[in-house]
């Protein structure tokens, strides 16, 4: 893992920054991200729903991650957030369309 994640892991969850190390799967493809263009990991994204119980996309862009504090993280990033949380919480494609949207409707267009 980079120096800069884990610094920004550390920052962002404190002492409790190993819990969400334990999602972290080094076997899985890439480094972990969410997207190529952001920090956020998909560790943070389990974290947030088995640790914090987010249960809506919301929760993990606005309160559980900083990916909504810049503004819109984009298309890609929300879409593989989403596929993280569909995977865990077993969601249909209805759902993820539905969390998607109401995401999309916070941001500017």
């Amino acid at each position: 893992m980079e120096e800069d994640v884990t610094r920004r892991l550390v920052y962002n969850y404190g002492p409790a920054y190993p819990n969400v190390l334990r999602y972290f799967d080094r076997n899985a493809d890439g480094d972990g991200r969410c997207s190529d263009h952001r920090a956020v990991l998909r560790a943070e994204v389990l974290h947030g729903i088995r640790d914090e119980m987010a249960e809506k996309l919301g929760d993990v862009i606005f309160r559980r991650t900083d990916l909504g504090t810049a503004g819109n993280p984009g298309d890609t990033c929300l879409s593989a957030c989403a596929a993280v949380m569909a995977k865990e919480l077993r969601w249909n494609e209805t759902k993820i369309q539905r969390e998607l949207e109401e995401i999309r409707a916070v941001f500017p267009k």
